[in-house]
């Protein structure tokens, strides 16, 4: 497509503004090749990235789950001492009643 700008300036442009007119094609063409170069790069950093990125949501799915069996636990062992606690209510409530009918 720049190609044919120049054609078109050669053709349409008189001789003195010509050279700007190259200069600002030139330009144009320096931009483009920037933004080619500059999406390579970001491709092969990405590239570079994605593995990385990989493990930490390896890591991250990991350290969810272990928060989650760590709830599960807590949450077990608490009812267990409720448990506990009402068993040995119970006996002592047991204890009181065979005391008292002893006296």
């Amino acid at each position: 497509m720049l190609s044919y700008m120049l054609l078109l300036l050669l053709h349409t442009v008189p001789p003195s503004i010509l050279p700007k007119g190259i200069r600002a094609v030139a330009t144009l063409l320096e931009c483009e090749e920037t933004a080619c170069t500059a999406n390579i790069i970001a491709a092969a950093v990405l590239c570079k990235i994605d593995p990385a990125l990989n493990s930490v949501e390896k890591a991250a799915n990991q350290a969810q789950g272990v928060a989650t069996d760590i709830r599960m636990v807590v949450d077990w062992m608490y009812r267990t001492g409720e448990d506990m606690r009402d068993k040995l209510q119970k006996w002592m409530e047991v204890a009181n009643k065979d005391i008292q009918r002893v006296m």
